[in-house]
């Protein structure tokens, strides 16, 4: 209740609830009969304007979210809404907000220590795709490794990194088809940087969704295994040489070794 109409001091409590009770520190004083002028550090706040102003203008208000807390209230953060009542009483609601407060806080932390890691990575391109097949995100990795700046290449389709014998088989569409039906694929080939040079990637495509299984996009991991194929390529042609040159021996042996035992009988 307003006792004096042009002073937001004099709003006094009247009447509380039981969940108020969940607001108030251990051994506070009881709430009802305080005015505002016995929350000298709530003074501060715009929330007195901002009541005196709901009464005023005679309409239910929500006065966003404040963060408060002294000898009677427990420090938290709190969603308050106002609405008029009759003959100068004032209903407000305070709703304890501080766990949802920092839940989104910590998420958003998670979030942007999540986004910078992968800003940062360099050996592994890591970037998003929008439903399409479009790329909607560039990490300093893709750059690296495909070549294009992050201005250049994002809103552009990913089957840009295809050769044209692949695309011919409409392989970037077939694979993402695989990623949503499966959650995930993996895929190995040739890739094309943006000077137009090649190399062998590893990819695995995972396929995002919502809460309700609606589909958001794609995140696409490419590693460049252009070095390892090569080493695998170079000990398989080791391998073969190896064998050929036993198989030779062994042939070379072969002829020699009948004419030593005819020798030797004689």
């Amino acid at each position: 209740m307003l006792e004096d109409p042009s002073d937001a001091e004099s709003f006094r409590i009247v009447d509380a609830n039981r969940a108020a009770a969940k607001i108030t520190t251990p051994n506070s004083p009881n709430l009802l009969g305080t005015s505002l002028a016995d929350f000298p550090r709530l003074l501060e706040t715009p929330l007195p304007g901002q009541l005196l102003a709901t009464l005023r203008n005679g309409e239910a208000r929500d006065l966003g979210e404040i963060s408060y807390g002294d000898d009677r209230i427990r420090q938290g953060v709190y969603s308050v809404r106002a609405f008029p009542l009759s003959n100068n009483f004032l209903g407000v609601a305070f709703e304890d907000v501080t766990d949802r407060i920092q839940a989104e806080r910590t998420l958003r932390e998670s979030e942007e220590r999540f986004r910078l890691l992968v800003e940062g990575v360099q050996e592994y391109a890591i970037f998003h795709l929008d439903t399409e097949g479009n790329v909607a995100s560039w990490n300093a990795g893709a750059q690296r490794l495909k070549g294009y700046e992050s201005a250049e290449i994002i809103g552009q389709h990913f089957s840009i990194f295809y050769p044209e014998e692949v695309l011919m088989n409409d392989k970037p569409h077939d694979i993402l088809a695989r990623a949503v039906r499966h959650g995930q694929t993996q895929d190995e080939g040739w890739r094309i940087r943006k000077d137009g040079s090649r190399f062998w990637a590893n990819v695995v495509i995972t396929a995002l969704h919502d809460s309700s299984g609606n589909l958001l996009g794609f995140a696409k991991l490419t590693r460049d295994t252009t070095e390892n194929r090569e080493r695998a390529e170079a000990l398989n042609k080791a391998k073969e040489l190896l064998e050929l040159r036993v198989e030779q021996r062994t042939a070379v042996l072969t002829r020699v070794n009948p004419r030593e035992c005819c020798y030797g009988d004689c």
